[in-house]
């Protein structure tokens, strides 16, 4: 019994710790919510009132001012935090449209997470929804592109990035963050009724305990920081 009580007081002090750092929080929500992606979209009133945390609703020109201010040895000091974290893929037979990253893309990528890190100090924010779609070839589209390596670096240090204008899956990343077993949005691959078992892929649970390669996407002109493989999860 008092085994039992133990372990239920730990897991009511373990909650106690979340609601607390949520009613704190400061979630940036860059952008806007994917559009017609009716699951993902949040009613900030409603979020606010029943976690606590705050929404500082932040737009593509307040990263861009950030952007403006980066240093090339800020950019070279971040391009050996990306080559620390990341192992750079070369060219893949099997997949055209993921060559080898040019020194061009790396150069954007680790500008525009220098610029990324700068948001996130500036408004004190304790996690990072974002998304963003806009007219062909316009600078903000360009920004956009050099998005997924600075967001990687900021979750891997605590500090949770959803995309697609997800703010539940940033409040979900923030929560498992709380109580130490860290994570981050997955999708389901494929499921075998059969074995009962799921894949689940995207970005893995252990986004943190290894270098994640890094490669080019191609026509985008961005860089995509992976997470291999695809677990899978098998009912007992």
């Amino acid at each position: 019994m008092g085994h039992f009580a133990h372990g239920a007081r730990t897991e009511w002090i373990k909650a106690a710790g979340v609601m607390r750092t949520m009613r704190h929080a400061r979630f940036g929500f860059l952008g806007n919510t994917y559009s017609g992606m009716l699951d993902m979209y949040s009613d900030f009133a409603m979020v606010q009132s029943q976690l606590g945390l705050h929404i500082e609703v932040l737009k593509m020109c307040d990263l861009d001012r950030f952007l403006q201010e980066v240093t090339e040895e800020e950019v070279a000091a971040k391009l050996e935090e990306v080559y620390e974290m990341f192992e750079v893929s070369g060219d893949s037979p099997s997949d055209p449209i993921a060559p080898k990253p040019t020194e061009e893309q790396l150069d954007w990528s680790a500008r525009v997470a220098v610029a990324q890190e700068k948001l996130v100090r500036a408004y004190d924010l304790d996690a990072l929804t974002y998304y963003y779609h806009g007219q062909n070839g316009n600078d903000y589209e360009k920004l956009q592109s050099g998005f997924i390596v600075g967001h990687s670096l900021l979750t891997a240090r605590g500090i949770p990035c959803s995309g697609e204008g997800d703010l539940k899956t940033a409040i979900g990343m923030k929560i498992c963050d709380i109580l130490g077993t860290g994570g981050s949005f997955s999708e389901i691959v494929v499921v075998d009724y059969m074995d009962k078992t799921i894949l689940l892929g995207h970005d893995d649970r252990s986004i943190s305990q290894s270098r994640k390669g890094s490669r080019s996407c191609g026509g985008w002109g961005s860089i995509m920081a992976r997470r291999e493989p695809v677990y899978p999860l098998k009912r007992r």
